[in-house]
């Protein structure tokens, strides 16, 4: 793994971390205040670094269990990468698991916009 690779999956493994610790305070240094995230599944976007924290509350409580892993990241360049990620969670009392591909360009080592492609599990 080569240098931007490790730096990739340090952003990758913070950036999901803090939605698996629900840490709502740890989104200033993740995110730009001006951040777009595109939600490719439910067709929606999320605009500001509020409506992108909004997203993760509603997630958290519909799926209070939801985890997300980081299985692979791609690097092109220091603000563009690809993270290949697994959420497992509860729906209806049985086990789901989904996979998507986040692309996120990042500014000054921040989110500036991510979009996700992934099932609908």
């Amino acid at each position: 793994m080569n240098r931007r690779e490790f730096e990739g999956m340090a952003h990758a493994r913070a950036y999901l971390g803090a939605w698996n610790d629900r840490a709502f305070e740890r989104f200033p240094d993740l995110f730009h205040e001006d951040a777009q995230y595109v939600e490719i599944a439910m067709n929606h976007t999320f605009d500001g670094r509020s409506e992108i924290e909004g997203f993760l509350r509603m997630l958290s409580t519909k799926f209070p269990d939801v985890a997300w892993e980081p299985l692979d990241v791609s690097v092109e360049s220091p603000d563009k990468l690809a993270v290949h990620w697994r959420a497992t969670r509860t729906i209806d009392g049985a086990p789901n698991v989904v996979q998507g591909v986040s692309l996120q360009y990042l500014e000054d080592g921040r989110g500036k916009r991510n979009i996700d492609f992934r099932n609908r599990g």
